[in-house]
């Protein structure tokens, strides 16, 4: 049996839960209809499952695609959040992307900064070049701090983020 399979005969998906569909060896917490998973420390649903600890994204992944990725990100930033519609595969650099902004950040939000010395919105976002190294792409000063949000979001679009 694959592990999709698995998965597909032991639970049923309803919005981002994984619910048993039998009871386990007369356990009382292994009911049928019982929900599965238990919080982590980082807010990650996690469960049991043929011996070993799972995500439980990895696993509403796996019921729904047959595989599971490397990279799971929750696009909304909620890691107990595991609705299909709210999971997308990613890699590093697009879950990197998909963080909070910076303590520091003082615009609000994420690629965009006050620049002192211009008296003007900085748009920005970092891009990754040959040989790992990691750099900013200008996306402009603006006087108005919604243009610099605009263009961050618009290089957002055009980079799949």
């Amino acid at each position: 049996m694959t592990l999709q399979e698995d998965v597909v005969a032991k639970f049923f998906y309803d919005d981002g839960e994984l619910i048993r569909r039998e009871t386990i060896d007369n356990c009382r917490i292994w009911r049928a209809g019982s929900v599965i998973g238990t919080k982590d420390k980082d807010g990650y649903v996690v469960a049991r499952f043929r011996g070993k600890q799972w995500k439980l994204h990895h696993m509403v992944w796996l019921y729904h695609y047959g595989y599971k990725p490397t990279m799971i990100d929750h696009i909304n930033r909620d890691p107990s959040d595991n609705r299909i519609e709210n999971l997308r595969e990613a890699n590093k650099s697009i879950n990197a992307f998909n963080t909070d902004k910076p303590s520091n950040n003082t615009s609000g939000y994420k690629g965009v900064s006050w620049d002192a010395k211009r008296n003007k919105w900085h748009a920005y976002i970092g891009v990754k070049k040959a040989g790992a190294e990691k750099a900013r792409k200008h996306l402009g000063y603006h006087e108005i701090i919604e243009d610099a949000i605009d263009a961050r979001l618009a290089e957002e679009k055009k980079m799949g983020i």
